[in-house]
């Protein structure tokens, strides 16, 4: 049964304040470094970069062109940050956000309104915060980087097996549903919950697929 996840984050609230200001955080600071393709050609490398201090942090997420990619260059390079607070549950909430692209500048500061939202680089920290705690299923709400309010269904499809710098990790197949959209990411406890591959998928066809090169605690 799917489980709201804004009443999983109450619940989970709930918790943290009977039991103490304990933190359920399942992600410490660590940079990973992703190939971008379409599924044939390898174009870009993404960067994402964490860091926390106490109940504040950042993450920042980098792309740059290579390989057949740099004839596209402008097209694809963009950086990507978002400033977060740790709330209780161990989850987070955007402070401000920024988007850098060869077209425009997007900056914009989260106004409160009482629910708690992350933008959508915030929202894999707070996937991978349920997933560390054995959701399975939920709706997650995120601000765009246009600060309108969007939600997708998520689910556990499965369990499987991914081989990483000759290891064979365990990971958990999600789907995210978004309309015709759908997002599938392979998740791994041995990476902090954060992504080995991600595809995005549109209309039944594969747009773009981000698989893991390295990552390094910072």
């Amino acid at each position: 049964m799917r489980t709201s996840s804004a009443a999983i984050l109450r619940v989970l609230t709930l918790s943290t304040l009977i039991l103490g200001s304990a933190k359920l955080w399942a992600i410490e600071p660590i940079t990973v470094i992703y190939a971008a393709s379409n599924g044939v050609i390898e174009a870009a490398q993404m960067e994402m970069a964490l860091k926390h201090n106490g109940d504040v942090g950042t993450i920042q997420a980098k792309s740059t062109p290579r390989g057949l990619g740099k004839a596209f260059s402008k097209q694809l390079t963009n950086t990507e940050t978002s400033r977060f607070k740790i709330i209780n549950g161990g989850f987070v909430e955007t402070i401000d956000y920024s988007l850098e692209t060869h077209k425009s500048s997007k900056v914009w500061k989260r106004t409160a309104d009482g629910t708690p939202t992350a933008d959508r680089l915030g929202l894999q920290l707070n996937l991978a915060q349920f997933l560390s705690q054995g959701v399975s299923s939920g709706d997650l709400s995120y601000l765009t980087p246009n600060k309108s309010l969007a939600t997708f269904s998520w689910y556990v499809d499965g369990d499987e097996t991914v081989e990483f710098n000759g290891e064979t990790l365990p990971v958990k197949r999600v789907i995210r549903v978004d309309g015709d959209r759908k997002v599938i990411g392979w998740h791994s406890a041995k990476t902090n919950w954060l992504p080995t591959k991600m595809e995005l998928w549109d209309e039944g066809k594969l747009v773009a697929r981000l698989t893991l090169e390295s990552i390094r605690r910072n």
